[in-house]
């Protein structure tokens, strides 16, 4: 007969979800001041310029954690399909980001991104065959209802810089659908590590091509050194988070990347936080967490500890 569990062997689990649960809200605060780096950066660069820095930095940041792990970075599954066409979407969407973050308010920007999870859930279910359920098929359109709530296009039509950020959204999506397609033996750091470098590849050719030269005249240092800096400790804090504790436990903290996105838009820009923003954001987030919440319950294990932010 097994011996009942003793105190400190129940008070271990919650210790590890209480740090998991801090790592990742401390991952989320970091995202945010990466995102306002890049948005502040991208007002005063050229678009390529600030592709090509985030694909250094973050290029630097995954292949320094994959050696340290002891992974090759040269592998023959790098070329697979999947990978490939993951690498793609990553350019696409990293760099409408990026533009969305130099056009469009910080908060606007956090709240549509907001909707990648529904949106992945979305296109498992059409491109992959899982079987989703008419509960969270409801909760998908809830959240996209709140993504046309903050867009309002029926007001004065849909702002391209809000549009450019429902395609990096997309494509964000999309990266995280091909992830699922990709070689299991492909570590995730590894895998990462090789989007980053396109990335890089991409912004360093751009930017020699357009503006000439890789960093403007008179750079940005400040956001420049913040988005640097701020990137490797963000990826580091989010991986610590699902290794800590289980994605199921976690994942819903990832929501607070939005009132972090909204502090500093209304404390350092100035932005403006109006009832449709309000709104837009809880259907998001509200529907976001029960198909969260229902897909737990359908299939505890379903997520991969090695998702992507």
């Amino acid at each position: 007969m097994a011996a009942p569990p003793t105190t400190t062997s129940l008070a271990k689990p919650r210790i590890e979800h209480a740090a998991g649960i801090l790592l990742m809200v401390a991952a989320m605060a970091l995202f945010a001041l990466m995102d306002l780096a890049i948005k502040l950066a991208a007002g005063r660069m050229a678009q390529p310029q600030v592709v090509f820095l985030l694909g250094l930095s973050g290029f630097f940041t995954f292949a320094a954690l994959a050696v340290i792990r002891g992974e090759r970075l040269l592998v023959r599954e790098a070329a697979h399909p999947a990978v490939l066409g993951r690498n793609a979407v990553e350019i696409v969407g990293t760099s409408s980001m990026i533009l969305a973050l130099g056009t469009t308010p910080l908060t606007v920007v956090g709240a549509i991104l907001q909707a990648t999870p529904l949106a992945v859930m979305a296109g498992a279910a059409v491109f992959l065959g899982e079987r989703v359920g008419w509960r969270r098929w409801t909760a998908a359109t809830v959240g996209f209802a709140g993504v046309l709530v903050v867009l309002q296009p029926w007001r004065a039509g849909i702002a391209p810089g809000a549009a450019i950020a429902v395609l990096a959204m997309l494509c964000l999506s999309g990266r995280d659908l091909l992830n699922r397609q990709a070689p299991r033996a492909l570590p995730t750091l590894v895998l990462a590590a090789h989007a980053m470098f396109a990335i890089l590849a991409v912004g360093l050719v751009w930017s020699l091509a357009g503006p000439g030269r890789l960093l403007p005249a008179d750079p940005p240092w400040g956001p420049i050194a913040m988005m640097v800096l701020v990137a490797p400790g963000a990826y580091f804090t989010i991986t610590a988070s699902v290794r800590a504790a289980p994605v199921s436990v976690v994942a819903p903290f990832r929501y607070t990347r939005l009132l972090f996105l909204a502090a500093l838009g209304i404390v350092v820009l100035g932005e403006q936080v109006n009832a449709a923003l309000i709104l837009g954001s809880a259907l998001i987030i509200g529907s976001g967490l029960y198909a969260l919440a229902r897909e737990r319950r359908a299939a505890p294990a379903l997520h991969s500890p090695g998702d992507a932010p």
